[in-house]
């Protein structure tokens, strides 16, 4: 486990964020931010406990496109459950 992801489980541990059983939600903008958090979450989650959700607005056009394409894309390379609102 790299020092980052331990760092990231011993602060999610210490402020109990997470459940110990259930299914773990998170929204999934395709940016930098939002992506490292759901690969950690991959990371640290038993399979199948994480969800990953994204809304396309729509307002960006080609760009919010892309977002989505790439969050799917994403999502069905590393088996992650993927629910998108449009």
């Amino acid at each position: 486990m790299s020092d980052a992801l331990y760092r990231v489980k011993s602060w999610i541990e210490e402020q109990r964020l997470l459940p110990d059983s259930g299914l773990v939600i998170a929204g999934l903008s395709g940016g930098a931010d939002s992506m490292a958090m759901a690969h950690m979450l991959h990371q640290l989650l038993p399979a199948g406990r994480l969800v990953c959700a994204h809304i396309n607005h729509g307002i960006r056009g080609e760009a919010a496109e892309r977002d989505q394409a790439f969050v799917e894309d994403w999502c069905r390379k590393e088996g992650i459950s993927l629910q998108v609102l449009r």
